[in-house]
C-alpha cells in the first residue's frame, strides 16, 4: 500500500545523488518496519525515490521474511520488477529471470513436519496452526494479505504462547538441521542454510558477473534476522528503532545507524556516502596519476 498523497511520478524528485547512473550500485531493503510503516504501507518521497532510483538503473531488492504472494502486491504498487528474497532468504523470484524461481529446501511440508514434533515439547503456534480471520485479527490483516501471509513455501513463523527454555529449542532445532530466524513479533522455523544474506550474496554474484564488476550494495534493516544480510552489504545502514540486541550490534562493528527519520531519508543519506567515497577515490587517483 502506498500513501495516498501523490505517486512516483508527482513533485519534485527526491535528491538522488548525480553520477549514480555510472556506480555498479544496488539496494536490498527489509520490509516490515523499515520501507514498510507499522500499517504497512510506504511513504510517498519512499515511493518517489525508488521510482528514481530504479529510473537510473539501480535495482532495488525487498529482502523479507514475507511470501511471495505478499511482495507480489507491493512489487506491483511500486513498479517493481527483478529480484525479490523473501521468506527470509529461502527463496528468490524472478530469478534468474522473470517468472523465474531460486528455492532452497526444506519445503513447507518438511518444515511443518518438524514444526509439529516441536510443539509437542514447546508452547509454540504456527501461521499453519491457525485460521485465516485469526492471523488476519492478530497481524491486522485484511483476509487476502492474511491468506498470502500463509502461502508459504518454506518457513513456518511462530509465536510462543508460555514461558519455555529457548536456548534448549534452539539446540534442538538445529540438530534437526533447521534454524530460527527473529523479526521482532514473530520467530522463524527454516532451513539451517536459509539466510538473507546467503541469498544476497547469491544475487550480488550474479550482478558482479552480469555488470563485470562487483556492485556496491546497500541493506537498510532493524531486525535480528536483517544481520546476516547486513553484513553481507558494502553499506549497511541500520533503523533508528531498531530492535538489535548489543550482542548483535557488534557483530555489525562497520554499519551505520542512521537517526534519519525516513526511509528515502535513510538511503539517500546512504547513496550521499558512497558518491562520495568514489569521487575521493577518483580524486586520489588522478593524484597518484600526476605524481
Amino acid at each position: 500500500m502506498i500513501r495516498p498523497h501523490g505517486g512516483p511520478l508527482s513533485g519534485a524528485e527526491p535528491p538522488v545523488p548525480p553520477g549514480l547512473a555510472t556506480l555498479a550500485t544496488a539496494v536490498f531493503t527489509d520490509l516490515d518496519d523499515t520501507l514498510l510503516d507499522q500499517e504497512g504501507a510506504v511513504d510517498v518521497e519512499s515511493t518517489k525515490l525508488i521510482y528514481h532510483l530504479v529510473k537510473s538503473g539501480i535495482p532495488v531488492v525487498p529482502v523479507t521474511s514475507k511470501t511471495a504472494a505478499e511482495v507480489q502486491r507491493l512489487r506491483a504498487d511500486l513498479e517493481l520488477d527483478g529480484p525479490y528474497v523473501v521468506e527470509n532468504g529461502s527463496a528468490i523470484h524472478d530469478w534468474p529471470g522473470p517468472g523465474e524461481s531460486t528455492i532452497w529446501g526444506p519445503n513447507y511440508g518438511e518444515v511443518r513436519q518438524a514444526f509439529i514434533g516441536l510443539k509437542r515439547r514447546y508452547p509454540l503456534v504456527g501461521f499453519g496452526d491457525i485460521s485465516v480471520s485469526h492471523l488476519s485479527r492478530i497481524c491486522s490483516f485484511d483476509v487476502t494479505s492474511a491468506e498470502n501471509a500463509k502461502n508459504r513455501s518454506s518457513s513456518e513463523p511462530f509465536f510462543l504462547t508460555g514461558g519455555c527454555d529457548f536456548e534448549r529449542l534452539r539446540l534442538e532445532v538445529e540438530k534437526q538441521g533447521f534454524r530460527i530466524a527473529s523479526g521482532g513479533r514473530f520467530f522463524c522455523l527454516q532451513g539451517a542454510q536459509n539466510s538473507k544474506g546467503r541469498a544476497i550474496e547469491h544475487l550480488t554474484h550474479a550482478f558482479a558477473q552480469s555488470h563485470r564488476e562487483k556492485p556496491t550494495t546497500i541493506g537498510v534493516g532493524h531486525a535480528p534476522n536483517d544481520v546476516s544480510m547486513l553484513r553481507a552489504v558494502s553499506i549497511a545502514v541500520v533503523m533508528p528503532d531498531h530492535c538489535l540486541s548489543e550482542e548483535l550490534k557488534a557483530q555489525l562493528p562497520h554499519a551505520y545507524f542512521s537517526q534519519q527519520p525516513s526511509w528515502s531519508g535513510i538511503v539517500c543519506e546512504a547513496l550521499g556516502k558512497l558518491t562520495a567515497t568514489e569521487a575521493s577515490k577518483t580524486s586520489d587517483a588522478k593524484e597518484n596519476h600526476h605524481v
